[in-house]
């Protein structure tokens, strides 16, 4: 009697399919119902604010979640396709494989890594599952054959190897298990990574100065890292000021009483879209400058000619391999335009859109952050609310039961500058003119004026930075308090 060792790849497989459209359908749905929810539904009353608050604090994420689980499901099943089919063809009668792991998933040793061609002939959720699930060694080998057999750079997936592996580099130099790390656990859990990141620019940048923008992310991230690390404690500060009865311009009350009654799930989203933002800096950027530092401008051409950098990044690289300050700095611009502009854009656009929250909570993060960069001003200093109230002229100054007017004395204009943002981080274009006209620079001018004391900075422990901005820092809450105080009051007659 013949028997089946392991599954059958056909049905695994149609099972995959069946577990990915579900997946897709999920969340084709949850996306539709909750643009439907925030633009198109004219619904009011106090049973569309419930039904608003649970579906963004718990149905939508319950989908989503199902959707993840579903589409996880169908890539194992690929990967258990995958490995009973090389476990049928090698004869070994076992659905472990050979590499001693489970069923599925690669194992240790060699017999588990695809050929080159193998590779490049699967499908690309099969090559997908396949990288998630590799060890760092079993994707440097994959790469050492796919670069070793002569295939073309344009390959479907010789890119996707090119940016996992050293993507894995720049992890594993960061002291980072790249395939545990989970924004979705959010900033406590995530400490160690949230520093190592930081901790990772900073060599960069001590071990070759030439990597300016890895200086400028590891002396402006620790600041970041404290503002997502203490996002509750906005929703604090919110409450504190409404309950001082403070008088402020008109709309930024109304956002600080949004923020001040923000649920900890809307905090959530917040604080993992922030976590999301900091991992997908770090595989776009911290992947090049692996690639730059291990293999020169080599490596940086084959990210290009793979397709997982444009045209304008590699010019970028050839300036700061170039060695000329001029080039230097406008390649490095560009990578920090790159990562504005191109890399996390979408994500503030995400917190700005938000449904009720994302306005408020935005501007509150703009209102408090601070850019640990010397010389660097406050959003709000840079850009201030200013509020101009026009004093009467003659024909509003008549004289009682008279046709007569005479003019003001004073009149004129009183132009208010308050210590409060005029706009808000999170827009792109606002963000991206700060960043050009004054922490860019300042930060260029440290870098020309005084490298011992860039470098002093970049050196020194980032949990120690982080610390020093957070707002459990009596200093930094002294400073904000300050500024705060800080009004001015112009009479144009």
């Amino acid at each position: 009697m013949d028997q089946l060792w392991g599954a059958d790849v056909a049905q695994l497989r149609a099972l995959a399919r069946s577990f990915q459209r579900d997946a897709q359908s999920l969340s084709d749905t949850r996306s539709q119902l909750g643009a439907l929810l925030s633009t198109n539904l004219a619904w009011l009353g106090p049973s569309a604010g419930r039904f608003r608050a649970e579906w963004s604090g718990s149905t939508g994420p319950g989908l989503a979640r199902a959707a993840s689980a579903l589409e996880q499901a169908g890539d194992q099943l690929v990967r258990n396709a995958a490995s009973q089919e090389r476990t049928s063809d090698s004869g070994s009668g076992s659905a472990g494989g050979g590499g001693g792991g489970p069923a599925g998933a690669p194992g240790p040793g060699a017999p588990n890594v695809p050929s080159a061609d193998a590779y490049l002939a699967m499908t690309a959720a099969e090559r997908d599952a396949w990288l998630r699930s590799a060890s760092d060694a079993q994707v440097a080998a994959l790469y050492e054959s796919l670069t070793a057999s002569g295939a073309q750079p344009g390959s479907p997936g010789y890119g996707d190897v090119v940016s996992e592996h050293w993507t894995r580099v720049a992890a594993g130099d960061a002291g980072i298990d790249y395939r545990s790390w989970d924004p979705t656990q959010g900033a406590q859990a995530n400490r160690g990574n949230i520093e190592a990141v930081y901790s990772y620019y900073s060599q960069l940048f001590l071990d070759n100065p030439d990597l300016q923008w890895a200086g400028m992310a590891a002396m402006i991230g620790p600041s970041f890292a404290a503002g997502f690390l203490d996002l509750a404690m906005m929703r604090d500060i919110a409450q504190t000021v409404g309950a001082a009865g403070t008088v402020l311009p008109p709309g930024v009350g109304d956002m600080l009483e949004i923020v001040s009654a923000m649920s900890d799930a809307e905090l959530a989203f917040y604080e993992t879209t922030f976590l999301e933002m900091q991992k997908e800096i770090f595989e776009d950027q911290a992947r090049m400058h692996a690639a730059y530092t291990h293999g020169g401008m080599n490596e940086i051409t084959r990210l290009h000619e793979s397709g997982e950098i444009n045209r304008r990044t590699l010019d970028a690289w050839s300036d700061i391999d170039s060695g000329d300050p001029e080039r230097l700095a406008a390649g490095n611009t560009e990578l920090l335009r790159r990562e504005q502009l191109d890399i996390i854009a979408d994500d503030y656009g995400a917190m700005t859109d938000r449904p009720v929250t994302g306005p408020a909570m935005t501007y509150m993060m703009t209102l408090v952050g601070e850019a640990s960069i010397p010389g660097t001003q406050t959003y709000a200093q840079f850009d201030p609310l200013k509020v101009t109230i026009e004093t009467p002229g003659p024909e509003r100054l008549g004289l009682p039961f008279t046709p007569f007017s005479v003019d003001n004395p004073v009149q004129g204009e009183i132009v208010t500058t308050t210590p409060l943002p005029g706009g808000n981080i999170a827009d792109t274009g606002e963000r991206w003119a700060y960043v050009t006209a004054d922490t860019l620079p300042a930060y260029q001018e440290l870098l020309a004026s005084d490298p011992d004391r860039a470098a002093a900075i970049v050196g020194s422990d980032v949990s120690d930075r982080i610390d020093d901005y957070r707002l459990t820092n009596p200093d930094r809450v002294g400073r904000i308090v300050e500024r705060l105080t800080e009004w001015d009051v112009e009479v144009n007659q």
